[in-house]
């Protein structure tokens, strides 16, 4: 588990360079009690926002970090938009968890013809109850920024971000004339990619053809018939592992070609 506890952003704003930092009851309960942590481990404190401020715990009361430094910390890769239709919210915690977790950068909930739940009973605390989700997967899979959840947006609006989405966008279809792995090498999608993915009964004919018209290419990321809360996820593994190669490559190369210009 890991030593890190996400605290909001006014606290990582008072935090002074080599300055002792007093934890709130929160960190405190976590790094004492949950994690059990003694004097002297190194801790992290997040907001999520890509701010990080490393120290040393010192359990005596009030406990407390010392040797402090922050640090603003960027993540590798483009970034990747999920866009998901509603369906039941066990399965959203699921998508949101899990997507976190496998990097992606935001995460649009939208309305689709054949979703069967809406957010019309409780929709604040559904969506505070998602982010808290999204903040404890950041924490747990050591990400320094956490995804914003936002929605349900309405199908309408959903092409309107794709209309304005700069990078590559991407829905899952059996029947499409690329694979997503082919279509990634094409072009490394510096501008980001958006994976839309439809609810149980999948999107229907009219939004295909609508989300085609603005520039969303039908692709197949598995050969097989997946779920909803398994599509999206199969996706975002697929363009994570394939940048990551990519960028690896990049670098060992332009690595060698640094060492061959010394020589």
């Amino acid at each position: 588990m890991s030593k890190r506890a996400f605290v909001d952003s006014p606290i990582i704003d008072a935090v002074k360079v080599d300055q002792t930092v007093l934890l709130d009851e929160d960190t405190t309960h976590r790094f004492l009690r949950i994690l059990r942590l003694s004097s002297g481990t190194p801790v992290e404190l997040f907001d999520g926002t890509g701010r990080v401020a490393r120290g040393i715990l010192q359990t005596q009361a009030p406990a407390h970090m010392t040797q402090v430094q922050v640090e603003f910390l960027v993540e590798n890769g483009p970034p990747i938009v999920l866009a998901q239709a509603m369906v039941k919210m066990d399965k959203l915690e699921q998508i949101v968890q899990r997507s976190t977790e496998l990097g992606v950068s935001e995460i649009l909930l939208f309305d689709a013809e054949r979703s069967q739940v809406n957010f019309k009973d409780k929709a604040e605390q559904k969506l505070e109850r998602l982010a808290r989700i999204a903040k404890d997967a950041a924490r747990q899979s050591e990400r320094s920024h956490t995804p914003a959840v936002s929605g349900p947006h309405s199908f309408a609006q959903l092409l309107k971000i794709c209309a304005d989405f700069p990078g590559l966008k991407v829905m899952g279809d059996l029947n499409g004339t690329q694979t997503l792995p082919a279509l990634l090498s094409q072009a490394l999608c510096k501008q980001g990619v958006l994976v839309i993915v439809g609810p149980e009964g999948g999107l229907a004919p009219a939004e295909l053809l609508e989300l085609a018209s603005h520039e969303v290419i039908a692709t197949i990321w598995n050969p097989n018939v997946l779920r909803t809360e398994t599509a999206g996820m199969a996706a975002i593994a697929v363009i994570q592992g394939l940048t990551f190669e990519l960028a690896s490559f990049f670098k060992l190369h332009s690595d060698e070609r640094g060492i061959a210009h010394k020589l």
